[in-house]
């Protein structure tokens, strides 16, 4: 189990369509599978 410490979440699909959209002044968590993705 992971710990999500991000108020927000997007899955990995729509994190694909439109990138800046999500990362703009608040950490966002990455779903892939509705698990936390490693995107480091």
């Amino acid at each position: 189990m992971h710990r999500i410490l991000a108020e927000k979440s997007v899955n990995i699909t729509e994190l694909r369509k439109n990138p800046a959209k999500y990362f703009i002044d608040q950490p966002v968590a990455v779903l892939s599978n509705n698990r936390p993705e490693d995107i480091s």
